[in-house]
């Protein structure tokens, strides 16, 4: 039998989990298809763009940077995808300071 604090736990990890589209702890981790896909390639092709029409234009270290710039783009993710992601990081994070015990 749960206590009122696990029961409250566990329906909050459920309602957390139906907002993200996440199955239920314990299973595996579906994600969903990446619709944006041909938008990330899009994104690409228009900085490779940008950087060739600056090299033409005679600026070639403003190519550079916005080369580097590009390269350094996280890749595109849904809200969905980027709730989830913070979400899992907080519950990384706190099981590691469990983990660790109290700290004086």
């Amino acid at each position: 039998m749960f206590t009122a604090d696990a029961q409250r736990s566990v329906s909050l990890q459920r309602r957390v989990q139906a907002v993200v589209g996440l199955p239920y702890v314990g299973s595996a981790d579906r994600r969903e298809p990446l619709p944006h896909q041909p938008l990330a390639r899009a994104n690409r092709l228009g900085w490779r763009a940008v950087s060739e029409i600056l090299v033409a234009e005679g600026h070639p270290d403003l190519a550079a940077h916005v080369r580097d710039f590009a390269a350094r783009m996280p890749p595109p993710r849904t809200d969905r995808e980027a709730i989830a992601d913070t979400l899992l990081k907080h519950v990384h994070q706190a099981r590691a300071r469990e983990r660790e015990g109290p700290t004086r």
